[in-house]
Order: C-alpha cells, then structure tokens, then sequence
C-alpha cells in the first residue's frame, strides 16, 4: 500500500481504545510506553504497567458509580492527565477536556454545564476549585494529580507502583 508514493505500514484495525490498550499489552507489554521526569528522576512506564494503572483507576470509578458519568480533566499534559483520559474513553463515561487557559469563569461555566461529577485537576488548580467549589455542587469528588492528603470531596490520586491509590 502507497501514499504519495510513501509506503504504508500494515497496521491492525482497532474498534476501541479497550482494543487497543489490550492489543498494546499482548504485542509489547514489557515495551517502554512513557518515559517523563517524575520529581528529579525519569521515570518509565511499560505498556503492561499503563494498561493496569487505567485498570485500577477504572475500577475506583467504577465503585464510586462514576465509570458511566461525565469526568472533568484540566491541567498541564503529565501522565495523569493521559491516564485520565484513557480510563475516561475506555470506560463507559464521557471524558471533558477543560482548557486550562480559559478565564474562571468559563471554566466554571463549562464544568457545571457539562454534567461532570467528577474534575481530576494539576495542583495550579487547587486553590481556584477550592474557593469555587460550592458554585461546582454536581461535583463528587475534586481529584487532584499533586495533592498530598485527602480532605473531605478533595482527594489525592497515587499512580506510582502503577496502582491507583484514590482514598476517600
């Protein structure tokens, strides 16, 4: 197969992202899939490790009753956010993508028009969901990527050892 006279990989057809992360751990399991800088250190993350940290946090989403819900995310790309987002679109739920250039209001606005029961948030956001979250009254829980402890409807996510560790 050609494109503009560029070969074409053969490539397999994939029907879902639950497909394709499970076609990803047969063929290259062990295989590196992220590589980033965690604190002073790289860390990497095989494609085995990936698909069980969005299994684990799947299956928290799924105990709070969240797993079919609309799932808020803002923040920086960081390997939260993608796990985030690969949970979000291999489970059952629709995954909102904020712009985290927006002004506050705006993103207030599209937060509580979205229907989203859950924002999962990098710290920049903490102190503005904070102050804003009895206008954020659908929201569940505020689940954020650089918190250190758990208070009330804001929790912290863990993903190291790749587990999710959400506690409420």
């Amino acid at each position: 197969m050609q494109y503009n006279d560029y070969p074409l990989y053969d490539v397999q057809k994939v029907s879902s992202i639950r497909e394709m992360i499970e076609l990803a751990v047969r063929d290259a399991g062990e295989n590196i899939a992220y590589k980033f800088k965690e604190n002073d250190t790289v860390r990497q993350v095989t494609f085995r490790e990936f698909a069980d940290t969005v299994y684990s946090l799947g299956a928290f989403l799924k105990k709070e009753n969240l797993s079919d819900k609309h799932i808020a995310c803002i923040g920086i790309n960081s390997y939260n956010w993608i796990v985030t987002y690969m949970t979000a679109l291999r489970g059952e739920g629709v995954f909102v993508p904020i712009d985290k250039d927006l002004p506050e209001d705006d993103i207030i606005h599209l937060i509580c028009d979205s229907e989203s029961e859950v924002i999962f948030y990098s710290g920049k956001f903490e102190e503005f969901l904070s102050r804003n979250k009895d206008r954020l009254n659908r929201i569940r829980y505020f689940i954020g990527f650089d918190r250190k402890e758990n208070d009330g409807r804001f929790l912290k996510i863990n993903t190291e050892k790749n587990r999710v560790s959400v506690k409420n």
